[in-house]
């Protein structure tokens, strides 16, 4: 994947006290212009990060509130708000400005890292435990708990803690199944059930994190599974059959 970074125009939402520090860069990711806008509330201790729909990529308005230790994605195209708790990794506004800040007075390289997540949909948010600005960003969208699944690669058993939570699809093997499975058995191979993400939704966006040597550019993905469904599984026929 080739980028090609150009660096911040940097300005000032208010015109009195600066409340808000509003930033602009231009990404180029395989030919096309990507045109992110962030802006810093050191006031308020937010940050909000808005990027367009590009290729594979939605829609995101993210919003990360320090305070109330909660991130949104509002994707306003699919008519959806995603809430997780807040990455204890991240910088806080303030210090987020001041690489914005040394970001914007130096020669970057174009080099990009990097770095994909997956998250899963927990079920609807619990609204009374959410902070007031999360849900203002979120408005009247419909908003989701999220959760990084741990093992990404993994396929999870049904009957496990996730079959709870993804709705439409069967906690049990079907009549189905066990013939399938006697199957399997008679040739003395295992036969699983387990769940598998069927649709994902995908956010990226850049950031950068400074050093005493110099700023490093990251793109952080994050692909949303929101609809899983069942699967089965044969060592002896070596394939996975979607049911």
């Amino acid at each position: 994947m080739f980028f090609t970074l150009n660096i911040f125009v940097l300005m000032c939402a208010l015109q009195v006290n600066c409340k808000v520090e509003k930033y602009a860069f231009n990404v180029v990711e395989n030919g096309k212009n990507i045109n992110e806008q962030v802006e810093i509330d050191e006031e308020e201790n937010t940050e909000v990060i808005r990027v367009p729909k590009h290729d594979d990529v939605n829609e995101v308005n993210l919003l990360n509130d320090c305070t109330g230790r909660f991130s949104a994605r509002r994707d306003a195209e699919n008519k959806v708000c995603y809430v997780s708790k807040l990455d204890s990794c991240l910088t806080s506004p303030k210090e987020m400005k001041q690489e914005m800040d040394q970001v914007s007075n130096q020669t970057q390289s174009t080099e990009v890292t990097t770095e994909s997540s997956e998250w899963q949909v927990v079920g609807l948010a619990d609204l009374s435990a959410l902070p007031p600005k999360i849900l203002d960003f979120c408005g009247t969208l419909p908003i989701y708990e999220i959760e990084e699944k741990e093992n990404p690669s993994d396929n999870t058993a049904l009957g496990q803690t996730r079959s709870k939570r993804s709705t439409g699809c069967y906690n049990i093997c079907s009549s189905g199944d066990y013939r399938r499975m006697r199957d399997c058995r008679r040739r003395g191979a295992r036969y699983n059930c387990f769940w598998k993400c069927q649709s994902y939704r995908r956010y990226c966006y850049y950031r950068y994190k400074c050093y005493p040597w110099g700023c490093i550019c990251y793109r952080i993905c994050c692909n949303v599974c929101y609809k899983w469904c069942k699967s089965a599984y044969c060592s002896y026929y070596g394939s996975v059959d979607m049911i």
